[in-house]
């Protein structure tokens, strides 16, 4: 790949015509079956990083110079190791995403890990927890800030960081969903980041405590973890989209001294008796005017490579699948359109949990897959949706009004509606062709019977300049084994931006 990368800046032909043919070795590498996700991702950084000086000037304005102190915002994939305890063990990484806006940071990572036996159930002199096959999925999401030192460490390539956060890590029981629970936790950290063209490289560790709630007898875990973990963060390119910060006249609301009275009548009509509760709530509503800051970048339209995988949820039910293509995006003030070329290997369950259901069929997480089971997809799709930052803020007090600005930064949410080709099931190959699989009461719940068709689905992502991330929940309608979340990152290239 590296060859192919160096043959094609070597041509004598315009950058355009080279991003183009980066394009083309990335869908061969996606045709000939690379599965692994990390490698895909490198394919896809390559073209940037060899493209050469002068289609950095022109296009990505010094994409090596940029500043990873406190200006700096980015969307990153995140690979950690937790360790929660003696009682609890996880000999598999977890995977994730983080998003950095300043100092402001979110993660939310996946995986999996094995809960001992509940102390009860061991003893007489044996003094190591127990391991019988308690797997749990986790999902651990927190909030809070990461500092750059930049007034203790100065350099242009190399930053310190430290990070205060609060959050949960919940667990549900694979085969016992009833034992599930949350731990609460309030978590400091430390890291770096190191500047590469395009992207950082962060190393991190936190330190986490706090307090572990449960249904049922999964309590393996007790009162802290710790993490480390490594980010390849992509940069939103801030710099290079030049942004125009705007005042946006903003309000702020609070309820206080909230009080609630209950009044009780009773009535009789002969034999009958109505009793009739009223409940008057009343409050003080305060308000105040003023602005905010927004970055406007401006009328946008961006290409760029795209990675996904499924949810890490569905490892026990759904094998692990994976897409790459290419996406197509536009924003305007606060709307959104795009346009998707996908193709993969897309994981796929066993049988329907809701056979009824014609538009929202939902694959059985009771039934463990036993095949490697994927499917051949390509599919094609467009999108529409809306920035809806401003719907957050206003839970929290804060209502903006429409400026018709593009924020730098977006919530989106929205819904995509395409075609799905579908092909080759990977268990199917295997089969003999006299010993097809049988036909189910429900068709879909043979393989050999899920087809192409439409895809559509909502979903919910977040835009940072440059690099955006996306959970789609996709639908098939002829192949439902499908339906899954898929997790994806995209990082483009400008071809406007007013």
């Amino acid at each position: 790949m590296i060859f192919f990368c160096k043959f094609i800046r070597s041509l004598n032909c315009c950058n355009q015509i080279r991003i183009y043919a980066y394009l083309i070795v990335l869908y061969l590498g996606v045709y000939l079956n690379m599965k692994k996700v990390l490698f895909i991702l490198l394919i896809g950084i390559l073209p940037f990083v060899t493209v050469g000086q002068s289609y950095f000037k022109t296009v990505f304005s010094d994409a090596d110079d940029y500043d990873i102190g406190l200006e700096y915002y980015g969307i990153g994939l995140e690979v950690s190791r937790p360790y929660f305890g003696k009682r609890t063990m996880v000999d598999k990484n977890w995977y994730g995403f983080n998003f950095l806006a300043s100092i402001f940071e979110a993660k939310l990572s996946f995986g999996q890990a094995q809960f001992s036996e509940p102390i009860s159930g061991f003893g007489d002199g044996v003094n190591t927890p127990r391991f019988s096959g308690r797997t749990a999925f986790g999902t651990d999401l927190t909030l809070g800030a990461n500092v750059p030192l930049t007034e203790v460490f100065n350099s242009d390539r190399f930053m310190p960081t430290l990070a205060m956060s609060l959050g949960g890590t919940s667990f549900i029981e694979n085969r016992v969903r009833s034992n599930k629970g949350t731990f609460y936790h309030f978590g400091i950290g430390a890291g770096a980041r190191i500047r590469l063209p395009l992207i950082t490289i962060e190393p991190n560790i936190r330190f986490n405590v706090g307090l572990y709630y449960h249904d049922g007898d999964n309590d393996a875990l007790r009162y802290g973890s710790i993490i480390p973990s490594i980010i390849l963060r992509f940069n939103s390119r801030r710099e290079f989209l030049d942004g125009t910060s705007v005042s946006v006249n903003a309000s702020t609301y609070s309820v206080s001294n909230i009080k609630s009275k209950s009044n009780t009548n009773t009535t009789y009509n002969g034999n009958t008796k109505t009793t009739t509760t009223t409940t008057t709530t009343t409050a003080d509503v305060s308000s105040s005017s003023g602005s905010i800051k927004v970055l406007d970048i401006g009328d946008f339209i961006a290409i760029g490579p795209k990675f996904g995988f499924n949810s890490f949820k569905s490892k026990n039910y759904m094998n692990r699948g994976w897409i790459a293509g290419i996406n197509l995006t536009a924003r305007k003030s606060v709307f959104l359109a795009g346009l998707n070329l996908e193709m993969g290997k897309m994981g796929h369950g066993t049988e329907i949990a809701n056979e009824d259901s014609k538009w929202f069929k939902k694959v059985d997480r009771s039934i463990d897959v036993i095949n490697d089971e994927r499917f051949n997809t390509y599919q094609g799709y467009v999108d529409i949706g809306i920035d809806i930052t401003t719907l957050p803020l206003a839970l929290m007090g804060l209502v903006r009004e429409y400026s018709g600005t593009t924020n730098l930064t977006a919530l989106t949410f929205g819904y995509s509606v395409g075609y799905a080709g579908v092909s080759n099931n990977t268990y199917q190959q295997t089969l003999a062709a006299s010993t097809p699989l049988p036909d189910d009461q429900n068709k879909f719940n043979n393989i050999l019977l899920n087809k192409s068709g439409m895809v559509s689905g909502f979903f919910l992502g977040a835009e940072i300049g440059l690099v955006s991330f996306r959970a789609q929940g996709f639908k098939y309608k002829n192949a439902p084994l499908l339906n899954n979340t898929y997790y994806s990152i995209s990082y483009k290239i400008p071809l406007l931006n007013k």
